[in-house]
């Protein structure tokens, strides 16, 4: 991995401390990770298998899913993640509900270690409290970043010869999802009307438009832990 500076040159290596990635793209590669739990994985062409571990729990997964307005594959960008994790809105009484309905129809002779299960009792809302990501991973790892200007970058990825054009709209901010990782946020243009979200892209410019957006985003990272 390598990072390029505006003129196209290389940095210097002991510029580059950690290893560098980017809230942005497609994860390949990868499981997925819920509250830590592996429930599914995406292959190095995207290809997506699930865990027959988890299966068991396949109603508070889909739960999960639907609360979060998850389509198909959603879970595969890395942009949505890092927005399901610290900036979208968590109605956590309304998210119990909907869990402890599914729990009132399980069968009540099952395994203790069934019930105490990270998944079963998933609360997206108290993950977040802790400072620890809901989903992950919520960044990809590009083969190099070259920095075009203030406002763009373009990467490349292992399983893809092509560059890729991303806006950089981010005010300088950096993320650190964990010890050894620096991500840069990838960010496109504003859907819609007074609203942050995410795409494959990356997040929306007006997650990151103004100084308290910025300011209430580093507050709800400043803890993130692995």
């Amino acid at each position: 991995m390598y990072l390029l500076a505006p003129d196209g040159r290389p940095a210097a290596r002991e510029v580059i401390t950690n290893e560098l990635c980017v809230v942005g793209g497609e994860i390949y590669g990868s499981d997925i990770y819920l509250d830590g739990e592996p429930v599914m994985k995406f292959d190095a062409h995207g290809q997506i298998s699930d865990y027959p571990s988890t299966r068991k729990y396949a109603s508070y997964i889909e739960l999960f899913l639907k609360f979060f307005k998850y389509g198909e594959n959603d879970v595969q960008l890395a942009a949505k993640n890092f927005y399901t994790n610290w900036i979208r809105e968590i109605d956590e009484e309304e998210y119990i509900a909907e869990r402890t309905d599914i729990q009132a129809r399980e069968p009540k002779m099952k395994s203790e270690s069934y019930f105490q299960h990270p998944l079963y009792n998933l609360n997206p809302a108290q993950i977040r409290k802790q400072g620890k990501r809901i989903i992950s991973p919520d960044y990809t790892n590009p083969r190099y970043i070259e920095i075009k200007d203030k406002k763009s970058m373009v990467m490349r990825y292992y399983n893809s010869g092509k560059d890729i054009e991303l806006g950089k709209e981010d005010g300088g901010l950096l993320y650190v999802p964990e010890p050894g990782k620096v991500c840069l946020f990838a960010t496109t243009g504003d859907v819609g009307i007074f609203d942050c979200d995410a795409h494959v892209e990356g997040l929306e410019q007006d997650c990151l438009d103004t100084k308290s957006e910025v300011d209430a985003l580093v507050s709800a990272v400043s803890s993130c832990q692995k």
